[in-house]
């Protein structure tokens, strides 16, 4: 028995340490398999792996030998398989029991979203490893590489200020770091990283980054990771290329094209010499050195290389909703240079072909665009800055100018709609009812639903090499194209932000804009035509269209100049097509509720001082129009959130946050329940509270102003209380005065009672305004002119009770007010507000 016993003990102590060696064999394996992959090899490395998965069914080694398989995909160019793997991979239950497996797995997958410019899903699963690593408390080096990751990520968004803290604790991290552990950290990856955020943060730290790097590319070990030296030489050359872009003396010239054309042409030779079939990030590199003759001038070298790359795509047939971005650069950056190399019909036979190419790759650029939204706020955040459709509409300009078709005036419109819609199209489906296919109304079509005097101008930009506005005309019997050039714009523009106290500097903007932006279209404008409907772009809609003026000579005075207001009625719209299903659904709306709502927080203890003209206003629409007034402690987030959602018409009066870089950060200083505890009506709580309302009123500074990160879309306040469900935003395109906003809100909303559309009204209240100032500086368009009108424009039935008419008494409180407050505070007009 003892024998039995002991010959028991002995098989098990045998197959133990049999066990154990083949294990220690296994992981001695994948380490020379990750060396393999490391240097290039990926063939030897592949019959390893191979022979692990044979031997080690269903165990650590064979998902970490799958994981290998999956990333020697994805440094080949093969990401579509590689995330097929991986996402397999990460359905196994064995990695429950291994969170650091699990975190590879992530990483690897991480790493394909990032090479397909999937951002948004490389943010975050990102963040899962992040979460694993807080959770587990695994090594490192985990840590490190989702630091790094979000360095990539705000590195590409131009987000610097919010990837500051990751970088500062990847440093941290890196510092620290085990000698021996340091090629886990992978520093090739973090270094790129680094290069590609100091392009937007800090051109100096650049500088010694690089060096740093280079040198130590030169040293055998430890860096040897060729994959990862291709994406850092592609870093260093777009360092370089911008660079070289601000370079002056001609002499520097030669010598930056060439040290930018080694990098870019060192990413090339690796990627050949160790990752043939890699044909996708090819596209990229010869795309990169493209752009670069381009900018150099050399045309002819630059269309070759973009025409390479075109043969590698359709050679390759590679997805084009899998790898757009590729497309896009090719396709976009081969388009700039047509006209610097072909002229008369064979240029227009090159823009043709390259029409047909953009509208076969305009849908898939909608879908991965979806695909690639900013999850938090559910729209996309376009840090690529066109879209395939923008182009169509540039090419089309081109081609009707040239050939005199109309047919491509109708495929422009429909480019432009699709551009807009793109960025408005997420929640406003489910709002207003779109089918995501549905198709655009053609010109004729609205053509035959325009009145004789009315007319459409719809905007749309496009940047880039073009940096162009197109404008497209519509009346019921013509239609036009017009290209306006940006650097026009941005010359105009530069102080578009500033309240015009002074008459010089307001004819010199406004003038100015109306020659580039209105001028044009007065041809196509007959006499009966009185009424235009705007759909801005993010540059057109810097500047108020129905506050142009005419001419300059002669008008010495505010009072006197030729606003356009003054002979035609201008609303504005985001689309057609939203703006003509809204109509539909508020004709068909019969449940909407009567309740009348206003919000006027009190400022307590707060940066923001105290509204009373605002506060005086939300009495008298108590009083007269049975308005719900949450003031002082009631201007809460809570009742918003419970109430909002039930008001006919809202009345928001306060202070609000603007932010021309960034949509998500605009806001409202709306709760004043507690002292010195000021909260913030966001756009995510504006999106999570749907609205009814016919009518939302934003009586606060600058609500107009928008983000101009995203082409074509109109992210301000207003858009997020559109893609809340008003109907119609009042809103204002600068700083507002609450003395006289305050007058014209009233009698606004008096025009309203008497049944006037929303447009008229508001046209009436100025001129009530207008008609009671006293002096010319009253008559300065920075109190009475910022106010506009988005969306439906049909009037709504409130009554207004008449029992006690004081209002006119207005018409002389408010100037003796405006007076003595001037005298009392020795205030230098307009008072400002932000």
């Amino acid at each position: 028995m003892k024998l039995l016993s002991l010959t028991i003990s002995l098989l098990f102590i045998q197959s133990f340490l049999f066990a154990q060696e083949v294990t220690h064999k296994d992981s001695i394996k994948l380490e020379k398999v990750e060396s393999l992959i490391d240097i290039g090899k990926y063939e030897q490395a592949l019959n390893i792996l191979n022979e692990i998965t044979k031997t080690c069914k269903n165990n650590f080694f064979a998902v970490k030998a799958e994981i290998l398989t999956a990333r020697i995909l994805h440094e080949n160019g093969k990401r579509l398989e590689a995330i097929d793997e991986l996402n397999n991979i990460l359905q196994l239950s064995v990695l429950n029991k291994n969170p650091e497996i699990k975190a590879d797995t992530y990483l690897v997958l991480a790493e394909c979203y990032f090479g397909m410019f999937r951002l948004e899903k490389f943010k975050e699963i990102s963040d899962t490893v992040l979460q694993l690593t807080r959770k587990y408390q695994i090594k490192p080096h985990y840590k490190f590489r989702a630091f790094t990751n979000f360095i990539r990520y705000y590195a590409y968004q131009a987000q610097i200020q919010n990837g500051k803290p990751y970088l500062d604790s990847a440093n941290d991290l890196y510092k620290n770091a085990k000698k021996e552990e340091i090629l886990k950290y992978k520093p090739l990856i973090y270094f790129t990283a680094l290069i590609n955020f100091d392009r937007n943060y800090d051109r100096y730290i650049i500088l010694e980054v690089v060096s740093k790097t280079t040198k130590l590319l030169k040293v055998k070990k430890p860096f040897t990771e060729k994959y990862d030296q291709v994406n850092l030489w592609r870093a260093i050359g777009n360092w370089l290329m911008d660079s070289a872009s601000v370079t002056k003396p001609k002499s520097n010239l030669k010598k930056a094209l060439s040290s930018t054309l080694l990098a870019f042409d060192k990413a090339i030779g690796i990627l050949k010499d160790y990752y043939p079939s890699n044909q996708i990030d090819l596209v990229y590199l010869n795309n990169l050195k493209g752009l670069l003759y381009f900018r150099f001038g050399l045309y002819n070298s630059s269309v070759k290389q973009f025409s390479l790359s075109e043969s590698i795509l359709e050679k390759n047939k590679i997805p084009i909703e899998s790898f757009t971005y590729a497309y896009m650069n090719t396709y976009e950056w081969k388009l700039g240079v047509l006209d610097s190399v072909y002229k008369g019909e064979n240029l227009i036979k090159r823009k043709e072909h390259a029409l047909l190419q953009f509208q076969q790759i305009a849908p898939s650029w909608d879908e991965w665009m979806e695909i690639n939204k900013n999850q938090t706020l559910q729209i996309f955040r376009n840090f690529y800055v066109n879209n395939a459709y923008e182009f169509i509409v540039h090419i089309c300009n081109d081609l009707y100018h040239s050939k005199h078709d109309a047919k491509y005036i109708e495929i422009a419109w429909q480019a432009q709609e699709k551009a807009k819609y793109i960025n408005l199209k997420n929640e406003l489906i489910s709002r207003y009812n779109i089918n995501s296919n549905s198709s655009i109304s053609s010109l004729k079509t609205i053509q035959k639903l325009l009145l004789p005097n009315q007319a459409i101008i719809s905007f749309s930009d496009i940047h880039t090499y073009i940096e162009s506005t197109y404008a497209i005309v519509i009346t019921a019997d013509t239609t036009a194209i017009f290209r306006f050039k940006l650097n026009e714009f941005d010359k105009i523009c530069a102080n578009y932000n500033s309240l015009l106290n002074d008459l010089t500097s307001y004819k010199k903007l406004y003038f100015s804009s109306y020659n580039i932006l209105f001028k044009p279209v007065l041809p196509f404008l007959n006499n009966k035509i009185n009424k235009i409907i705007i759909f801005p772009s993010t540059y057109s809609s810097k500047i108020k269209i129905d506050m142009l003026i005419s001419d300059t000579s002669g008008y010495n005075t505010f009072s006197s100049l030729p606003f356009i207001f003054k002979k035609y009625k201008i609303t504005y719209d985001f689309t057609f097509q939203i703006a003509r299903l809204r109509k539909t659904i508020k004709n068909s709306d019969t449940q909407n509720s009567n309740s009348l709502q206003a919000y006027i927080p009190e400022y307590i203890n707060t940066e923001y001082y105290q509204l009373p003209f605002f506060k005086a206003t939300s009495h008298y629409l108590k009083d007269r129009y049975q308005f719900k007034v949450y003031d002082q402690k009631r201007a809460t987030l809570l009742n918003y959130k419970s109430n909002a959602g039930k008001a006919a018409i809202l009345n928001i009066m306060g202070h609000s946050l603007t932010n021309l870089n960034s949509c998500e950060t605009l806001s409202i200083a709306i709760d004043s329940s507690k002292e010195g505890d000021l909260k913030f009506l966001t756009p995510i709580e504006i999106i999570k509270t749907p609205l009814n309302a016919d009518l939302t009123v934003l009586s606060l500074c600058e609500s107009g102003l928008g983000d101009d990160m995203i082409t074509n879309g109109y992210f301000n306040l207003v858009y997020w209380f559109t893609y809340a469900g008003s109907k119609s935003c009042l809103y204002s395109y600068w700083k507002l005065d609450d003395r006289s906003t305050a007058f014209i809100l009233e009698r606004f909303f008096h025009y309203l009672s008497l049944g006037k559309i929303k447009s008229s009204a508001l046209t009436n209240a100025k001129n009530d305004y207008l008609a009671q100032t006293k002096t010319e500086e009253e008559r300065n368009p920075v109190y009475w002119g910022g106010l506009a009108l988005i969306g439906d424009d049909s009037p709504i039935l409130i009554t207004e009770n008449k029992r006690t008419d004081y209002w006119y008494l207005t018409l002389f409180v408010i100037p003796l007010l405006f007076y003595f407050n001037k005298v009392r505070n020795k205030i230098k007009l307009p008072r400002k507000l932000p």
